[in-house]
């Protein structure tokens, strides 16, 4: 069996669509669905499950919304605003795996060039104490003077 459905995402999408701009004109949504799948050429049971559908995903992020509303204008908003959620989060989880990857990697370095970095730090800690000698020479202080004035 095959799981070939007979209308397109597109006629789902505007099917949809049109339920939630007609929906204000009809007692219910029930009475809507049933006046506009004809129109489709669909079965209103089937209709109102895409809106279920539709509307269950929105209900799922509503916590992103304050006031959901199910209006076309706030509901395209909502799943704009979902969707960049989903994009931040991405971005996160990639931002994670780069600093873990360039930790990796420095130890990596670091293991494979373990003599390198012992000549550096000493070398920088011999500078270290060289400096603070340097500075902490009495005469040197009353002589310097402050970097801005």
């Amino acid at each position: 069996m095959s799981n070939q459905t007979k209308f397109s995402p597109e006629v789902r999408e505007r099917s949809v669509r049109l339920v939630q701009e007609h929906r204000g004109e009809y007692p219910s949504l029930w009475a809507a669905v049933e006046s506009i799948a004809p129109k489709i050429g669909c079965v209103p049971s089937t209709l109102l499950e895409w809106v279920k559908r539709s509307f269950a995903w929105l209900e799922k992020n509503r916590r992103l919304w304050k006031n959901c509303e199910r209006l076309l204008n706030t509901s395209l908003q909502f799943i704009h605003l979902a969707f960049m959620a989903m994009i931040i989060r991405r971005y996160k989880q990639v931002l994670r795996a780069l600093v873990d990857l360039s930790v990796r990697f420095f130890h990596f370095l670091r293991r494979s060039h373990h003599d390198r970095f012992d000549q550096a730090g000493t070398a920088s800690v011999q500078h270290c104490r060289f400096m603070t000698e340097r500075v902490t020479d009495q005469t040197e202080i009353d002589t310097m003077r402050p970097p801005c004035r």
